[in-house]
């Protein structure tokens, strides 16, 4: 119950602390000057999100699974 409660607590901080790291850099100046001031757009926010989301899914899965005594041999 405490390890829960710890990865609990990890969880909601990263959570809290995710608008932080997403933003997005202001747009610059453009140095060629060819008349476009529209900036590249970042990806990785959505995508380390996405990541996450996969990761967090995996280890469910695989709890579950040991619970179920379905586990893998391999991961014994």
């Amino acid at each position: 119950m405490k390890t829960y409660t710890i990865i609990l607590i990890i969880n909601v901080a990263v959570i809290m602390l995710m608008p932080i790291f997403l933003l997005a850099q202001q747009p610059q100046a453009n140095p060629f000057g060819n008349g476009s001031s529209d900036p590249d757009v970042p990806i990785d926010g959505g995508l380390s999100l996405l990541i996450t989301t996969a990761l967090g899914y995996g280890v469910k899965k695989l709890k579950e699974a040991k619970v179920n005594g379905n586990y893998p041999k391999r991961f014994k």
